[in-house]
Order: structure tokens, then sequence, then C-alpha cells
């Protein structure tokens, strides 16, 4: 899910990525929010404040945005544009999305969720187990066919075992004749602006004319603006690598 606030006359924004802990403030009415995230190479957990849309713990998140520091609540991240992405659910708006993101949030609202790390993907996200007390959130989510065993991260024969009875018993997702896995409909879907004009060497690392990252030739973030660096470039001109697409 993707919400953006635009801004006028001001430079690029950075990046940030992490697992939302916990949801310490959010108003139905505005939505206005505000986060603790686990961001890797960061020892506490990140506040991210601002307008998106309602986020639950477990979440993985991608946001451009600028650090702010508050009076009363000190150094905070303040978002521009989030993308979030709920855990091995689909897509809001693909068939069953809806009502797969309603029975997660169902799960875990008002609870104390507990994340336990299994491991890290390419890109530096959390690989992790969320319970509710006793309750294997992803095990429920999949048994129910909310979810999909991602077979790429995981070798659990019980979410395999949970996924076969889902499937068999027509449930949720799987009523559908041709479901599609939520990491195949965001490739479907991704509507990414054009950028072939300006990305002509895949291989390259890129930043943005007004930017203070340099990025992989296929991160989200770029823009009409993006030119080739070389990577002593980069260091010379004091860019930091994009927390997002981890060149």
């Amino acid at each position: 899910m993707n919400t953006k606030v635009p801004q006028a006359g001001r430079a690029a924004p950075e990046s940030l990525a992490g697992t939302v802990e916990r949801v310490t403030f959010q108003s139905g009415e505005t939505g206005f929010s505000v986060l603790k995230v686990k961001v890797k190479d960061f020892r506490d957990l990140v506040a991210v404040v601002g307008i998106m849309p309602s986020a639950t713990a477990g979440e993985w998140i991608e946001a451009a945005g600028r650090w702010e520091n508050d009076r009363e609540h000190g150094r905070q991240f303040k978002v521009e544009t989030i993308n979030t992405t709920r855990p091995d659910t689909l897509e809001w708006n693909q068939p069953f999305g809806k009502e797969a993101s309603e029975y997660l949030a169902d799960l875990v609202k008002d609870k104390t969720v507990s994340i336990i790390v299994r491991s890290r993907d390419g890109y530096g996200r959390d690989i992790a187990d969320l319970y509710v007390g006793d309750l294997w959130v992803i095990g429920r989510l999949v048994e129910n066919g909310y979810a999909w065993n991602y077979t790429t991260y995981s070798d659990s024969e019980e979410l395999a075992a949970l996924e076969k009875q889902a499937r068999e018993a027509k449930r949720g997702l799987w009523a559908d004749p041709s479901p599609i896995s939520p990491w195949d409909y965001r490739k479907q879907k991704s509507g990414r602006t054009d950028l072939s004009s300006v990305i002509t060497d895949k291989s390259a690392l890129y930043a943005t004319k007004f930017g203070k990252k340099y990025h992989r030739s296929d991160c989200k973030f770029l823009t009409k603006t993006a030119v080739p660096v070389t990577l002593e470039e980069a260091k010379r001109r004091g860019l930091e690598p994009c927390a997002s697409c981890r060149p």
C-alpha cells in the first residue's frame, strides 16, 4: 500500500526501511500515525511519524522523508512517501486482499505481538515469526486461506501442510480457481515510472540531481533526474547508500 504527501521546491527525501515493532498512535480521522520501527544498523527503534495507511506490527515499510528533531519526543523520521507490505498476506487490491488484511488486523489489533526474527533476506528485511500469546499468526493466516506459504524463504513443513489443507478445502483465496500470489501480483501491478531513457546501464550505480543517496538501477526511489555515478564519485560527493535498495 502506498501513500504520498506532495512536497514542492525541496531536495529529494532520504529513505528508510524496516519492520514495524509497534504502533504507538494512529488516528482514524486524519491518518496521522506514530510507528516504532526496527531499522538495520540502528540500536534503538526509530520513531516514524506522518500521514500514512493504517499499519500493524510486523509489516515491512519502505519510506521516504526527512529526519526532524521534536522538542518533546526527540529525533524522528517524518514520512512523505511510504509503502507498507503486510507479512505474507495478499495485496489489499487483489482478490481476497481486503479480507486478508482485515483478518490480520483482527488478530493483532490492540494486542501484544511478539516478533521472533529467524533470518534476513537479500534486501536486509527481517524474516520473522509473529505471535499473539501462543497464536502463530502466519500459521493461522495460511490455515484459513488468507496467506501463501512463501517457499522462497520458508521451508516449514507445517506451513506447507496448512496451505495444502486450505487449498483442498477451498478456503479464502483458494476459492478462486486461478489465485495469484502477492509477489506475482506486485510485479504485474508495480506501475513504476518508465526510467528506461535514463537508466541505460543496469549494473551501474545512480544518484538523483538533488539526492543525498546513491542507488541501484532498480531502486524505486530513482527519478527522471537519475545519472550514473561510480562508487568512488558517490563517496567523494558525500552520498550515502540508499537504505531501501542497499547498493
